[in-house]
């Protein structure tokens, strides 16, 4: 999911704690190499050499890292801590985007590989709890669950602020250790709203969020996916409903321009590589099972966040909650754009492309 929202966040994610006393584990070295050679076998396009850095018994895992290799982002990533856990390594990884986990073992040859536990092996189910926000997790995250508890009741309290009424649910946050435990999107899926519109649970998977050099504090892309999630929940409560009618870019362009997310770097590429079209940006209903990649979910929700800028720049702010609330009880889609803005969604489309080009291009 990039920016911060408010000045406080910031000095919040800015602040490390202090960094983590070296690592002396014996495979140190090794676990260097490792990294290494995955990073040079993507600048190199090395697919051999690439699939003996990873466990391919792992199929959701493999999946994801046969993804990493076809988008080619070898980022340098060092890693700064190695302990053992169960059968494996727990690594934490130090990266230009924050520090991120993963865990190693060794194959049936002796070498090391990227993989992820089994889920018998993460440990117990536990729980925190802090006035509204419930924190649910395994016992290989107890280290973050603070750092996310904090971060979950600043995304409450921003989600709050754009209530139209109290907010009637426990606000839960369910922290997944591993991509197996993940049915939909497990590569690129940075956050997600499952239980229903009224008392969702946030789910979040700790392998894509970022930390602090001591892989405790959230850094501030890790807070921005929980506001984004939270905004989602305000949706559900503010227009019941409306989460399968509305207009994809409707739905997800909101959360990320209240949350402040900055993807215009992303935006100024597509003057280049081209806009996702009005179809892939407005599908709903069943559509929105259509499997999407990263990079393409990438790009869309870059136009998705610039395309309620536009609303909000065009038509007002207030305009969003006549659209989306009004999702719900309106079978023509055509007619409801028409009766809020004027035009259809067609020519909305055609407005954005057009503003979005002059400002960003």
């Amino acid at each position: 999911m990039r920016s911060a929202f408010i000045a406080g966040v910031l000095v919040l994610a800015a602040c490390s704690s202090a960094p983590p006393t070296p690592s002396v584990s014996p495979v140190f070295g090794e676990v260097e190499q490792l990294f290494e050679a995955r990073r040079v076998a993507i600048a190199t396009r090395d697919l051999a050499g690439y699939e003996r850095t990873y466990d391919p018994t792992h199929a959701t895992f493999a999946t994801c890292m046969r993804e990493d290799f076809t988008l080619g982002y070898a980022e340098p990533a060092s890693p700064t801590r190695v302990e053992p856990f169960g059968t494996y390594y727990r690594v934490v990884v130090s990266t230009p985007r924050g520090h991120f986990r993963y865990f190693v073992r060794r194959d049936a040859d002796g070498r090391l590989r990227l993989t992820e536990p089994q889920p018998n092996e993460v440990g117990e189910a536990r729980s925190r709890m802090d006035g509204p926000i419930r924190v649910d997790y395994w016992a290989v995250d107890e280290d973050v669950s603070e750092g996310i508890g904090t971060a979950a009741h600043h995304a409450y309290d921003v989600a709050a602020a754009e209530a139209l009424g109290t907010p009637k649910a426990i606000f839960s946050v369910q922290l997944y250790p591993v991509r197996s435990f993940l049915s939909g999107a497990p590569c690129w899926l940075a956050g997600s709203v499952g239980g229903g519109d009224i008392t969702p649970v946030i789910n979040v998977p700790v392998y894509m969020l970022s930390f602090d050099q001591a892989f405790r504090t959230p850094t501030v892309p890790t807070y921005d996916v929980l506001v984004h999630e939270a905004l989602h929940w305000i949706q559900g409560q503010n227009a019941y409903g409306a989460n399968v009618g509305a207009p994809w870019w409707l739905r997800e362009g909101w959360p990320d321009r209240v949350a402040r997310i900055d993807r215009s770097g992303i935006v100024r590429t597509l003057c280049t590589t081209g806009f996702p079209t009005r179809d892939q940006l407005s599908r709903h209903g069943l559509a929105l099972l259509d499997d999407t990649t990263t990079l393409d979910a990438g790009r869309q929700y870059a136009a998705a966040n610039v395309m309620v800028e536009y609303l909000f720049a065009a038509y007002g702010p207030e305009r969003y909650w006549d659209l989306y609330g009004g999702v719900a009880r309106s079978v023509d889609l055509d007619v409801l754009f028409r009766g809020v803005l004027g035009v259809d969604q067609a020519a909305f489309y055609a407005g954005w492309l057009m503003w979005v080009k002059t400002k960003y291009c």
